[in-house]
């Protein structure tokens, strides 16, 4: 099973209930993502900014919500493209090639040419979860730390710091395949356990 979250395809109580906490008043919708040619993934920012000054209208910031259902939710920091119409387009390519996003606009964020961390939450209560959840919040820190915050595109570390990192990754990784163990096995055919009512490979299981 592959253990990366995804767009949830059902807009769960827990996962509005960790919305309006972000963004208390606003409810999530889906919005299409129509890739821009040649983007780089995380690249976002610039990208709405180029489209803009192409097309007009303006940027719409707000927040991507992930699922790894039944084990964690997570907010990312991102920016869409609004039309003038104001209708939202999703224009940086995704690890998945997903078609649609489920996005939280958060009209009080602005980007300010540095990285913002995640937002995560547990699904579920097990100490596996939550040491996964934290050293994704260490790596980000590390990664973030002082002057690499306004930094982008690779970013190599050295010595005590390339250590720290190396070992807190593990520790995630360790994390990570103790939750495996944790999910029930599921074939290609069987329903996914995110509760969409469709396949698994035509759901979390990302097409396998």
């Amino acid at each position: 099973m592959i253990l990366t979250p995804n767009t949830p395809l059902l807009i769960s109580d827990a996962i509005l209930g960790f919305c309006r906490k972000i963004v208390p008043g606003e409810e999530p919708i889906y919005v299409d993502v129509r890739p821009v040619k040649d983007g780089e993934r995380m690249d976002c920012f610039p990208i709405v900014e180029k489209w803009i000054e192409k097309k007009g209208g303006c940027a719409a910031y707000g927040w991507l919500i992930w699922e790894l259902p039944t084990v964690y939710v997570e907010a990312e920091f991102h920016s869409m493209w609004e039309s003038e119409d104001g209708t939202l387009l999703d224009l940086t390519p995704k690890i998945f090639g997903c078609n649609t996003v489920l996005f939280l606009r958060d009209r009080n964020m602005r980007y300010e040419n540095k990285q913002t961390d995640n937002i995560r939450l547990a699904l579920m209560d097990h100490a596996a979860v939550h040491t996964l959840l934290a050293m994704a919040a260490r790596e980000f820190e590390i990664m973030n730390r002082g002057d690499r915050a306004k930094m982008h595109g690779e970013i190599e570390l050295i010595g005590v710091e390339a250590e720290e990192f190396k070992n807190v990754h593990y520790k995630r990784i360790q994390a990570l395949e103790e939750i495996r163990k944790l999910i029930p096995s599921m074939s290609r055919n069987d329903l996914c356990i995110c509760g969409s009512g469709k396949k698994y490979k035509k759901c979390h299981g990302f097409g396998l």
